[in-house]
């Protein structure tokens, strides 16, 4: 009777839990941002029947892959032949990835600690996160990628092998490039036996032998081996030929357009985790205080060896964030890819395992790790009531992309004809509203000779190659700096559109309608700046 009435408490702490986070994924169900819209195009089109492609002009042109969320895409396309909008699909897949997120990682915390108190403390902090909920509803991938990322790294035993850690790593390299760390890092584990034992008398030299003395091939390889090859290594080449064959092309446009920042890209990255650090400074202890015991802990060898292939993911994906220089959109989305698996590996790394017969969880670590989840819960609410009851840039930024892409969207529907080409650099919701045939992507997302620039999404263009290209429209982004600022173009395309005399002479400014307030952060003097955003349409001379 006792254990019955603990499973019904459990259970309505977990509905409570999941209540309140649908209500407040339902409080941030807004517009979505801009480069959802990409996706909702291509999905538009393959809907359609005009296939996988952005640009349904010119006929025969090999297609592009402007998308890095393959699955996500299928999804949408799935909900446009229901009939069902971007914004209510991607909302309800969304919603649901990030749903099962707080399930899977309250049950994984269960399944090692094998106590109801932390799995449920764990969900509350998933559940209470603003930024984890606003990601899951703006229209791309990131809760469904969490979800994967936790999902294979949080069901790998390394006691008892299973195809399941191999299927969510193929859901998640499906879900995203950046997936394909998941696998590597599992496949490690697999195949050596890591002890980490720091504490070895003798200095480091008799520390790194010991470690090499534990770099032993495992046992039962050829099952596991069996396992990967299966679930995911097979699949995995027959999608990658498949889209080498489509695309012409092993990486995705975007992937290329966002590389080549070099040293100004690597400042932005670490700021980004700076940044991560300082907003959400409790989530960001918990897990160096676990990063810290997970390394130096004695007797607990079996629960360090499931925990390898996370902590690997979180450092790795972290280096990975700076190596990218981040993310210019608000709320750390990068970062939500590893929300739930950083919550999860925190408190088993705190708390140990008793699923192995290791020794159980004493009480001052037990009061260690409810006092961080509680100030972690007590933050997040915080910052959820100060977000919803104060203006601030992030929260314009999430609720009014459709509102400030609009104006100028509906204005080039209204003024162009199917068949006529525009120019522009953010192009979701231009290209989305406006349905011409070719967009041509300033930034390089969709364009295979832009894509190739280094630093293309923003430090460098080819005005010869898009002018050459003879667009009907140019959309040209302008900053106007508070202060009596000049106006500046957003990135290397407006800049130089700006200024080149061939814009001036072969084409007619037509109307600027007003976007967003922006702030930014330099790092060419490392100052703040805000700004204004309008978008600035130009047509074509008809003499010309």
């Amino acid at each position: 009777m006792k254990q019955f009435l603990r499973s019904i408490a459990v259970l309505l702490f977990l509905a409570l839990i999941l209540s309140g986070h649908a209500a407040l994924l339902l409080h941030n169900h807004h517009d979505l941002c801009d480069d959802a819209m990409i996706s909702a195009r291509y999905a538009r089109n393959l809907a359609h029947g005009d296939g996988l492609r952005y640009n349904r002009a010119p006929a025969g042109a090999r297609p592009v892959e402007g998308y890095s969320n393959f699955l996500w895409v299928l999804g949408m396309a799935a909900g446009e032949r229901l009939g069902a909008s971007p914004r209510l699909s991607t909302s309800m897949m969304g919603g649901a990835f990030s749903l099962l997120c707080v399930t899977f990682l309250c049950l994984w915390v269960f399944s090692r600690t094998r106590s109801w108190t932390p799995a449920l403390l764990s969900a509350a902090v998933l559940a209470s996160s603003l930024p984890f909920a606003i990601w899951a509803m703006q229209g791309l991938e990131t809760a469904a990628f969490a979800f994967f990322v936790m999902a294979a790294l949080g069901l790998h035993r390394p006691a008892r092998p299973s195809p399941l850690p191999w299927l969510f790593s193929l859901l998640a390299c499906l879900t995203r490039p950046d997936g394909l760390l998941v696998p590597l890092f599992i496949a490690i584990r697999e195949a050596v036996q890591v002890d980490l034992d720091l504490k070895v008398k003798g200095g480091l030299r008799t520390w790194l032998k010991k470690i090499g003395r534990q770099l032993q091939p495992g046992r039962s390889l050829r099952k596991r081996a069996g396992q990967a090859l299966l679930f995911f290594v097979l699949p995995f080449t027959a999608y990658t030929i498949l889209r080498w064959a489509y695309f012409g092309a092993l990486l995705p446009a975007p992937l290329l357009a966002k590389t080549g920042y070099g040293l100004t890209g690597l400042l932005a990255g670490v700021w980004y985790v700076a940044d991560w650090i300082k907003a959400q400074w409790p989530l960001a202890g918990l897990l160096m205080l676990s990063l810290a015991m997970f390394a130096i802990r004695e007797g607990r060898r079996i629960y360090q060896r499931e925990l390898f292939a996370p902590a690997l993911m979180i450092l790795s994906y972290l280096l990975f964030v700076v190596m990218v220089g981040g993310d210019f959109m608000p709320s750390h989305r990068f970062i939500m890819h590893l929300a739930p698996l950083v919550i999860g590996f925190s408190v088993i790394a705190l708390a140990g395992s008793d699923t192995e017969k290791q020794p159980p969880i004493g009480r001052r670590a037990t009061l260690a790790i409810y006092f961080l989840l509680a100030v972690a819960f007590a933050w997040n609410a915080g910052q959820g009531t100060h977000y919803f009851h104060h203006p601030s840039f992030a929260r314009e930024w999430h609720q009014k992309q459709a509102e400030w892409y609009g104006l100028a969207a509906s204005w080039l529907l209204r003024h162009s004809r199917p068949e006529q080409t525009i120019a522009a650099g953010d192009i979701g919701y231009i290209g989305y509203v406006s349905d011409v045939d070719r967009i041509i992507d300033a930034n390089g997302l969709v364009d295979f000779h832009l894509s190739r620039l280094p630093g293309a999404a923003s430090l460098v263009t080819d005005l010869d190659y898009i002018l050459g290209e003879s667009p009907d429209f140019i959309v040209v982004m302008v900053h106007y700096y508070e202060g009596g600022g000049a106006a500046v173009g957003q990135t290397a395309f407006d800049r130089s559109a700006l200024s080149d005399p061939r814009v001036a002479d072969g084409y007619r400014f037509r109307v600027e309608v007003p976007g967003w307030r922006s702030e930014e952060f330099s790092f060419d003097d490392f100052r703040h700046r805000a700004s204004r955003v309008y978008f600035r349409i130009y047509e074509k001379n008809p003499e010309r």
